[in-house]
């Protein structure tokens, strides 16, 4: 069972107003998404992930992702800071609706990007675990950039800003990746909040 560090009981007025009538249809470590209606073209997004709200709302990321924009979730309307959960700042975010990977394709691709994450981490000699997660998320998002082969390296550059400039570490399961419906891939929350994940 995966640690929670959201509790939706935090937030009943959220619940009760900017969520009335939405049903949750997924949950995280850090998250609870909610749809207005079973063919909605958005959802919302509650985190107490800062990393994860910054990588879908903060405005100088979106200038650094610019370049590839289609590979990360859209944003609709950014909400802020709506309350405290667990000890932690919670942000709702309203963003595009996206769909499970589609393809053999991708699902191979990403569970190949997964396992090679996991070998270097694993292979570090960094015993802070923190640290070693996001100096193996910085490796290899540089790594993935310089791949001559790797038709997303540009996606990878632009993470490898994000997790300089932010912080965080890479979270490449398979379960955060989504596409949309013409078969685009997403980078959906594939960065997270390694600090508070390993504090427990």
């Amino acid at each position: 069972m995966s640690m929670r560090f959201l509790d939706m009981n935090d937030l009943s007025y959220v619940r009760r107003t900017q969520l009335a009538k939405h049903a949750c249809i997924g949950k995280g470590s850090f998250a609870s998404v909610f749809a207005p209606a079973a063919d909605s073209k958005t959802v919302s997004k509650v985190t107490t992930d800062q990393y994860s709200y910054n990588l879908l709302a903060d405005g100088v990321w979106h200038l650094i992702r610019s370049e590839v924009e289609e590979h990360f979730p859209q944003l609709v309307e950014d909400h802020g800071d709506v309350g405290m959960s667990r000890g932690l700042t919670a942000y709702l975010v309203e963003i595009e609706r996206l769909f499970p990977l589609s393809t053999t394709e991708h699902r191979r691709r990403v569970d190949a990007w997964s396992r090679e994450y996991e070998a270097l981490h694993r292979s570090s000699r960094v015993t802070h675990l923190p640290q070693r997660f996001h100096l193996a998320s910085l490796e290899f998002c540089k790594r993935m950039e310089a791949r001559e082969e790797e038709p997303y390296g540009r996606v990878f550059g632009a993470l490898y800003e994000f997790l300089r400039n932010y912080g965080g570490a890479l979270d490449l399961k398979r379960a955060n990746f989504m596409c949309r419906a013409d078969g685009t891939l997403v980078w959906n929350d594939v960065v997270f909040d390694i600090k508070t994940y390993t504090r427990h």
